[in-house]
């Protein structure tokens, strides 16, 4: 089963068992969908532009310094008919390999950026769900 969340920038389904969190406390938004094992989606939301690679050169930065030994390359997303560009990341996090990727693009008149990640032996299978929930969301078109 899934959930929807909807607010008046954006809606997406995600599973029903999972945890979502909003921060609109001021600009950017985030939203956070946390699985029950190790993985979250987390979608920041711009009302401007930004420069799309800025900010994925930020998160892999702070990732970097969070983390340490990052190992970084560049990946795509295939989104429908739209490609996306963007960086996969693998690093450790207490005695855990981690993998996250992040993606940034522009969806009607937000600039979005969103990462996912998950330990790596939950990462295919989590990914798969995190896929979902970004297509969805791009296919909803503003119907929030």
């Amino acid at each position: 089963m899934t959930a929807v969340f909807k607010n008046q920038r954006i809606r997406f389904q995600y599973p029903e068992n999972w945890t979502i969190s909003e921060d609109n406390s001021g600009e950017p938004i985030t939203i956070t969908v946390q699985s029950p094992s190790s993985g979250f989606w987390t979608l920041v939301m711009y009302s401007d532009d930004q420069d799309l690679n800025e900010l994925i050169e930020q998160v892999v930065s702070a990732m970097n310094e969070e983390y340490g030994a990052l190992e970084s390359r560049s990946t795509t997303l295939e989104l429908g008919n739209v490609t996306v560009a963007g960086y996969e990341m693998d690093f450790s996090c207490l005695d855990l390999v981690v993998t996250a990727k992040t993606f940034a693009l522009r969806h009607n008149d937000l600039t979005l950026l969103i990462l996912w990640q998950a330990e790596s032996r939950d990462f295919d299978q989590l990914e798969l769900v995190f896929q979902a929930i970004t297509l969805g969301m791009l296919q909803s078109d503003g119907e929030a």
